[in-house]
């Protein structure tokens, strides 16, 4: 049997970096004066790769699974770690790929038995089992480049729903965080120890019309 791709066996774990920038107002107990900017490093970021608990997206997706009767597609969340991301629906199947870091959001396009067929931000696909997801919602900020999701620009957590609020932080692409609520384009998100307002275009694991967005 051939190895499984061993691109996110070794993850470094994500830092919080402090940066000087005009003092203005912030959540989550930043330090006055301060702009927090929340990065991983490159190795930290899967390379395969809500609270908002078991919402399903929106009646628009009208297919469900045969085995939950959940809305398929539907996003959710790697539970814990190491997870296994089989070619198949069965323990018979080689692994693919192994999930480092928890939370990672991920995407169930089909389910077969006890097995769920998940894709990542990066688009690659395959099964794992259905106790090893969770139904809170976790989303990762990603990039303009959809080739290339986890690179690009900080991107800004507002204070409040205004592309004039506030900055409380600059999140790197890859950066995991809970979601809260969507509404009008914006999602409520923590990241890390701060909370704030996202465009959902920033966000992987939400879709725009949960966001008030067709």
């Amino acid at each position: 049997m051939s190895r499984p791709d061993t691109k996110t066996l070794s993850p470094m774990p994500c830092l919080t970096f402090l940066t000087c920038a005009p003092a203005m107002p912030r959540l989550g107990g930043a330090l006055p004066g301060m702009l927090v900017v929340l990065a991983c490093l490159a190795m930290a970021a899967p390379g395969r790769a809500q609270p908002a608990a078991d919402t399903p997206p929106p009646s628009a997706r009208v297919q469900t699974g045969a085995q939950t009767g959940l809305p398929l597609p539907r996003f959710v969340a790697i539970k814990s770690t190491p997870v296994n991301v089989r070619r198949g629906p069965s323990f018979d199947h080689p692994v693919a790929w192994v999930f480092v870091r928890r939370g990672v959001p991920v995407e169930v396009t089909a389910e077969s038995d006890n097995w769920r067929r998940i894709q990542d931000v990066d688009g690659a696909r395959g099964w794992v089992f259905h106790t090893l997801i969770d139904g809170k919602r976790t989303v990762m900020v990603v990039g303009p480049d959809a080739t290339n999701p986890r690179t690009g620009d900080l991107v800004a957590l507002r204070f409040s729903p205004d592309a004039r609020s506030d900055e409380v932080a600059l999140v790197e692409p890859g950066f995991i965080g809970a979601l809260v609520d969507c509404t009008q384009g914006w999602c409520a998100v923590r990241m890390g120890p701060h909370e704030g307002f996202m465009r959902v275009e920033h966000l992987y694991g939400v879709y725009p019309d949960e966001a008030g967005r067709r």
